[in-house]
């Protein structure tokens, strides 16, 4: 096919290689007209855009070379029209032969399975009216089409709520918001994967779609990506795989409520900590190494924060998301942080939230999370100094879950290899179902031991069962003789409670 007349910021396919159209007419020292390329096929260009010392035009993308000159060939495959596409991907032509176009089964895992009603649904999605849902990836769509389709791409696509148009061969952005002027219903739309100019010429026009996905488009920056999502209305974001690295800049005024920045290379999300409504932020696969907040108001409407997969190295950045009182859900999976206990310790630290790593918190596991924190926090540091100024320093929520949880154990002051010196000298108490607690009358037993603290709450059991000589019981361990807590898990070690020297320990039963 030849060159459209204005072929100027076009995109065609050549083969397998993908270019746009920079420039579109004679070359010095040759015959006939050229179309100046850039190449979006890595290694297909020639030179920057000049020859003969002349400039022609000039590349988008940084190093290079991208460039070179091509005839307008017929091999080469301009775009279609949005409506073409639709009906080339969702209409059958010929609805007398669908039946037997259609299989009848489908191979699975386990053996061939009956198909029952595909012709009935190719049948409705021919029908582009009913369709609300329009999936056009790869279909080499560049617009909206010529004036006079524009009325019929109106009427056929006007129950359209979502739109995905990425990977296909967008470059203006006017062509996008004439489509979304034809489909006034889109709420969701994708044009990841384009390859618009930048910069985007946004206009003051408005629009109300609810989430814009423009991933994969590194040839735009992020105020491109802000400017598109503001024109457009969107509530949610994701311009994840744009090598983006400066946020700065960021309107504070921005009414994003969702923002998935995900595998890009930023460094530092303090730009964002202004936004009002920020709810959502995934900041996943990013080389992020600590995240501040440096006052209540920063973050002030963050929910769901995603740190997976980053360089959070230090717990400063974790104690920093306690002064976010609306941060209820965190993903921080494979950082530097995330080792052995590293559970324990988050759910500690961060007193407000109910669901880390995609699994909820329960009363229960937090309760013994911050009483394993406690003894751990005791367990590090110097047994001759003051034992709660020394973890306050380093653990700042200590008070407040000793107020909860009452006083760990003393860490030892010395280590020793001998199993002796890694004994808890503990008083073991039999008591009756109706006394309380913290009652101190009643008790039919009472006697001193030894235990290992790795021992594990199963292995316990059966010198209670000789103890109690009973085999209905209830296990409970208190450093204080004030709280007590119930050894409930067969399968934690007696030091997961915190045991040490003094403790006692009751059997009810």
């Amino acid at each position: 096919m030849n060159s459209p007349d204005t072929a100027v910021g076009r995109c065609f396919r050549l083969g397998s290689d993908l270019g746009i159209v920079r420039y579109q007419g004679a070359v010095d020292g040759a015959d006939g007209e050229w179309l100046g390329v850039e190449w979006l096929t890595p290694n297909r260009g020639k030179h920057d855009g000049s020859k003969s010392g002349r400039q022609y035009f000039r590349c988008q993308q940084p190093g290079g070379p991208h460039a070179s000159f091509i005839r307008p060939v017929s091999r080469i495959t301009w775009g279609r029209s949005l409506l073409s596409a639709a009906k080339h991907h969702y209409v059958v032509s010929d609805l007398s032969e669908l039946s037997n176009n259609i299989p009848q089964t489908i191979d699975g895992r386990r053996g061939r399975i009956e198909a029952v009603g595909l012709d009935k649904i190719a049948r409705e999605q021919s029908d582009l009216t009913k369709l609300a849902v329009l999936n056009l990836d790869a279909c080499m769509v560049d617009g909206p089409g010529p004036p006079g389709e524009r009325e019929e791409t109106a009427g056929s696509l006007r129950n359209v709520e979502s739109l995905s148009l990425a990977r296909n061969l967008l470059t203006r952005w006017d062509c996008v918001l004439d489509i979304l002027r034809m489909l006034p219903r889109v709420g969701t739309l994708d044009i990841s994967a384009n390859h618009f100019v930048s910069p985007v010429p946004v206009t003051s026009e408005t629009f109300a779609v609810d989430t814009l996905r423009v991933d994969t488009t590194p040839l735009i920056a992020w105020p491109d990506a802000v400017g598109m999502a503001r024109q457009l209305g969107a509530r949610s974001l994701s311009f994840g795989w744009c090598r983006l690295s400066d946020i700065s800049g960021t309107p504070a005024d921005w009414g994003v409520q969702e923002l998935h920045l995900v595998s890009n290379q930023i460094t530092d999300a303090s730009h964002l900590r202004h936004l009002p409504s920020l709810h959502t932020l995934n900041l996943q696969l990013n080389p992020l190494a600590a995240f501040a907040v440096s006052s209540a108001s920063d973050f002030a409407s963050l929910h769901t924060l995603n740190l997976s997969n980053t360089l959070i190295d230090s717990w400063a950045s974790i104690d920093a998301l306690a002064r976010i009182p609306s941060l209820r859900t965190i993903h921080i999976r494979d950082t530097p942080l995330t080792q052995e206990n590293a559970r324990a310790q988050i759910i500690a630290r961060l007193p407000q939230i109910t669901k880390l790593d995609g699994s909820i918190i329960t009363p229960d596991e937090r309760t013994e999370m911050e009483r394993y924190y406690l003894a751990q926090c005791a367990r590090s540091v110097n047994p001759d100094l003051p034992l709660v100024e020394q973890m306050e320093k380093v653990f700042p929520r200590v008070r407040e879950l000793i107020a909860k949880h009452g006083m760990p154990p003393p860490p030892p002051r010395k280590q020793e290899s001998s199993l002796k010196s890694r004994l808890a000298k503990v008083t073991i108490e039999v008591v009756r179902d109706n006394v309380e607690l913290d009652a101190g009358g009643m008790r039919i037993h009472s006697e001193a031991r030894s235990l290992i603290p790795s021992m594990l709450v199963r292995q316990l059991r059966p010198v209670v069962v000789r103890i109690a000589k009973a085999r209905k019981f209830r296990i409970y361990l208190s450093n204080d003789g004030e709280r007590w807590v119930e050894l409930d898990n067969d399968t934690r070690p007696l030091s997961f409670y915190g045991i040490g020297d003094g403790s006692v320990i009751r059997i009810v039963v």
